[in-house]
């Protein structure tokens, strides 16, 4: 069964290539001059090991090549589908139901979209990595009581944490699997006896959770927690668990949709979400009638799905909305949580002190519980779940956009010997977002690229952007604002030593350019002051356009101009400010 998941998921990662974030985290990495952007704040992400290893493949492979990410994700998925089936034997021995257990977290389609993508995969498959191997070690630590057990749990939780701050929520498994299943009696009485027999893990688990809480407020948390407050929940509750997790963990979601920026969604029909909750029905209705406090093993998946609804409503409906709530990426460890939920509601945990035993004395018999038909049932979900991840990796994969981009960048700056200049303009908007302005700037993006581009405040006669598809392309000018007057003999102005040029309206903020057409007799030297900026370029002699960084922290309404080593006049044929554009070339 993991050989067949690793094989699919082989199969879908081959086409798969660098998305919008993944962009910004080698813009973060080619760019840093110190190693402190390992605890830059990402989104609300605190990710040192993600950006490391990003900057270690990126420092060592061609910026073309997504082979050595999708090596990366295959062998952590493979590490996490193997810590799975180990978790589910320890829990409960060899018992075939534990495959239909492990055949919920290999296929289903809720960790597909994060495994696809590297700024998604990096972070959550060490959660699920943690969560398997550090609950396997939490289990050994709960039986034994051996505090060895306890610090590898321990060390687990910080191998994922270094990934993904989510990854405390492993510890909140740790306390549900005590406090449900290896203590008895009242709340309280429960507490009295993890304290007293699993001190040690108790103060050291505690004392790991709020260090890691107290370095990611100091440097991951740059989102309003209040804003679940003032976002409503409900809607996002609708779509996260009445469709996407419903339909996700059994065998959905069937059909997915574009949701603009964030991709394709989860759009299962109502059909397929009506018949997701009567099979989930059934199962904890038959659990709950069948064995002994089996609805506590639900807690698990509600907790996690609580968790991201607050976290989700705070950091990310805010912004683009109750749709994000289909999006598989953030629960994508619902797919691990609830394989182990539905073994601990149906089979009995090894070394537990209280909780689901074996079936009741006086249950009636079922045909629900007869292997043919559990097998039946695990195939014929597997199946669906499959068909669903077949849709969303084909759809992803069909997405050459950003390859396409990019590899054409590639193609023309190492096409030439000499440094490039380049305006330093933003990406397409649909291959990065801008909202981390100036990370999806030229002069960050194609930071590979360094000794191949340039990027002056001034050039004369041609200076170049990309245009939409990556080629490149002389830079025009919109036409914002022009030189006031003429003198009416091809001169807008004529300058000497000195001279000043009035503009038609005022120049307000960054992002300016001017296009200056010049007559000069001989080489030289001009100033140029722009608000509070002085710009000193080269003149050249002869007829020549000069390209010159307009932007200004503050406004002006004019130009001084000073020349120097020219012995004449100089001619002002032309000005012009606006935004940079690529010009159409054959």
């Amino acid at each position: 069964m993991i050989v067949a998941q690793l094989a699919f998921r082989a199969w879908a990662i081959s086409g798969s290539w660098f998305q919008f974030d993944d962009f910004a985290w080698l813009s973060i990495v080619t760019s840093a001059d110190s190693p402190r952007f390992l605890l830059e704040g990402y989104g609300g992400h605190l990710m040192p090991a993600g950006f490391a290893l990003t900057w270690l493949l990126r420092e060592h492979f061609d910026p073309l090549d997504h082979t050595p990410e999708a090596l990366v994700l295959l062998g952590l998925q493979a590490l996490a589908s193997v810590g799975c089936f180990r978790l589910l034997r320890s829990m409960f021995g060899d018992r075939w139901f534990t495959l239909t257990c492990l055949a919920v977290y290999l296929f289903s389609a809720v960790s597909l979209p994060a495994y696809l993508w590297w700024a998604a995969g990096i972070n959550q498959l060490p959660l699920q990595v943690a969560f398997f191997f550090g609950l396997t070690a939490h289990l050994e630590y709960l039986r034994s009581r051996r505090r060895r057990h306890a610090v590898w749990a321990a060390l687990w939780l910080v191998a994922g944490l270094l990934f993904y701050e989510k990854t405390l929520l492993v510890g909140l498994a740790y306390v549900i699997l005590a406090f449900g299943w290896f203590c008895s009696g009242t709340p309280l009485e429960r507490i009295r006896r993890l304290w007293r027999d699993y001190t040690f893990g108790v103060v050291l688990y505690a004392v790991l959770a709020i260090a890691y809480v107290a370095a990611y407020v100091a440097f991951g948390l740059n989102f309003e927690p209040g804003e679940a407050n003032r976002t409503p929940l409900i809607p996002v509750l609708s779509k996260m668990v009445g469709e996407a997790y419903a339909t996700g963990v059994t065998g959905g979601p069937l059909t997915w949709t574009e949701a603009g920026p964030i991709g394709s969604v989860a759009d299962p029909s109502q059909l397929v979400v009506a018949a997701a909750w009567l099979f989930i029905g059934l199962v904890v209705y038959h659990g709950w009638k069948t064995r002994p406090g089996s609805l506590r093993a639900w807690s698990l998946p509600v907790t996690f799905l609580l968790a991201n609804l607050l976290l989700v409503t705070a950091g990310r409906a805010s912004l683009v909305g109750s749709i994000i709530g289909l999006e598989y990426r953030y629960q994508t460890e619902l797919a691990a949580v609830t394989a182990v939920a539905l073994g601990l509601a149906f089979l009995p945990l090894r070394g537990a002190v209280e909780g689901v035993s074996e079936v009741r004395h006086d249950a009636a018999a079922s045909d629900l519980e007869r292997p043919a038909v559990v097998a039946l049932l695990t195939v014929l979900v597997s199946t669906l779940a499959l068909y669903s991840s077949y849709q969303f990796a084909d759809d992803w994969n069909s997405d050459t956009r950003s390859r396409d981009y990019f590899t054409s960048v590639h193609d023309e700056l190492k096409s030439g010997d000499e440094p490039v200049p380049l305006i330093d303009l933003g990406v397409p908007l649909d291959i990065m977002w801008a909202y981390r302005y100036p990370e999806n700037t030229y002069s960050h993006v194609f930071g590979v690229y360094a000794d191949k581009t340039a990027y002056p405040d001034a050039a004369t006669d041609r200076i170049y952007v990309f245009d939409n598809d990556g080629r490149l392309a002389p830079a025009g000018m919109t036409d914002v604002r022009r030189a006031k007057t003429a003198d009416g003999k091809g001169c807008i102005t004529r300058i000497d030593d000195q001279g000043t040029i009035e503009l038609d309206g005022p120049v307000v903020g960054q992002g300016w350019w001017l296009r200056l057409g010049y007559s000069s007799p001989e080489p030289g030297i001009a100033r140029l002051t722009l608000g509070d900026r002085v710009v000193q370029t080269r003149l050249d002699g002869g007829l020549h356009a000069l390209y010159v960084n307009a932007g200004s922290e503050t406004p002006y309404y004019d130009i001084p101009m000073t020349v120097a080593g020219v012995d004449g006049e100089v001619c002002i044929t032309e000005l012009t400010i606006g935004l940079p554009e690529p010009v159409p070339t054959s």
